[in-house]
């Protein structure tokens, strides 16, 4: 009997429906820049235009341009902690992780008070295997008292979790962490959905539809 097919999961990339985009599609592979810059002069004061744009160049492995036009984000609000973290996210998406190290770190400098701010840095160091300077921060978000961000601490100790595993496989030393090892306990999944967002007065969930059609939700958390 052969064995059981492994099941899998396809993502399909976001393809916002915007104008800009549209005339972008529409100009390539003539000249997409050139209508980049003339729908700049339109919607150059909406971060989700550099976002979507990049998104169109880099798509298109015109890597240099996408982190051009992206690098455009951090020049609208030098000290805007939000769209920092927007640019850092999508940087380590192309994995660009040094750049968005370097970015993460200036949003840790303007809003220490967040957990996300060290978690974030957290998990881009993780991807250059730095793992030490991971799991301290990692151990910070799961140790200390977050009133605005009831529960970050459970994400944050699964991920912990997740480091030290990865230290141990890379061949580090991970008896140097200081980690209380009641802490300690590698959570063993198939899959991981994390949502995460930057508004305050923001209520978001994330439901998941299975291929039974049962629904997973903050009231359902425990399907079939």
């Amino acid at each position: 009997t052969p064995p059981a097919a492994e099941p899998t999961m396809a993502i399909k990339a976001w393809d916002p429906d915007t104008p800009y985009l549209k005339e972008l599609k529409q100009a390539a592979p003539a000249d997409p820049l050139t209508v980049y810059l003339e729908q700049r002069r339109r919607f150059g004061e909406s971060p989700a235009f550099f976002v979507d744009c990049a998104d169109f160049f880099f798509q298109r492995k015109e890597d240099k341009l996408g982190l051009r036009v992206l690098s455009n984000i951090a020049e609208m609000e030098l000290e805007n902690p939000a769209l920092l973290r927007v640019l850092a996210h999508k940087l380590a998406q192309q994995n660009y992780l040094e750049l968005s190290r370097g970015v993460f770190e200036e949003v840790l400098s303007l809003r220490p008070e967040e957990p996300q701010s060290y978690r974030d840095l957290a998990l881009v160091l993780g991807r250059l295997k730095q793992y030490q300077k991971a799991v301290e921060l990692l151990y910070k978000v799961v140790t200390q008292d977050w009133d605005r961000f009831p529960e970050i601490e459970v994400i944050a100790l699964m991920e912990l979790n997740r480091t030290i595993a990865a230290a141990k496989r890379a061949g580090v030393n991970t008896a140097v962490f200081a980690v209380d090892p009641r802490l300690v306990k590698l959570l063993d999944l198939d899959l991981r959905i994390v949502l995460t967002w930057d508004a305050d007065l923001t209520d978001m969930d994330l439901w998941v539809v299975e291929p039974s059609e049962e629904v997973a939700n903050y009231k359902h958390d425990l399907t079939t």
